[in-house]
């Protein structure tokens, strides 16, 4: 668990050497967590740029040479097909993977459903109520 700790003093109106302090403890584990999936989120998706930026170029330029000397090459034309078929069949492969890694560093999609909004304000409102008991609450939803 992280915690952020805070302790206030402060001294007595009256100049004596009394202080009150003020300690404040709050859990922000939740909130590093977050913090430390947006970083690697960003991470990931600036890697998957950088990765696929020259795949298209590499791409284009084996089949480029392909179409281009596979009619002229008479000698070991087997491999030089099979070699340029490779690069062109690899690039796409991490093309895939790369792919998969950047949605890996994509937020879900939001699942939208319907709520009952009074249902809500009913949860929300009690939370508020049981934790201020000095308050009187009133709840009034149309169509009950």
């Amino acid at each position: 668990r992280t915690f952020n700790v805070q302790i206030t003093v402060e001294a007595s109106d009256d100049g004596a050497e009394e202080k009150s302090y003020v300690v404040t403890v709050d859990d922000i584990t939740d909130l590093v967590q977050a913090q430390r999936s947006s970083a690697w989120a960003d991470v990931a998706r600036r890697i998957a740029h950088e990765i696929k930026n020259p795949l298209t170029p590499i791409q284009l330029s084996a089949e480029r040479i392909k179409r281009r000397y596979g009619k002229v090459i008479t000698e070991d034309r087997e491999v030089f097909d099979q070699c340029t078929d490779t690069i062109i069949r690899q690039v796409e492969d991490i093309g895939r993977m790369v792919d998969e890694f950047s949605a890996f560093a994509r937020m879900p999609k939001p699942e939208m459903k319907a709520l009952d909004l009074r249902e809500s304000l009913r949860e929300a409102s009690f939370l508020v109520e049981v934790s201020r008991s000095d308050i009187t609450f009133e709840r009034v939803f149309g169509n009950e």
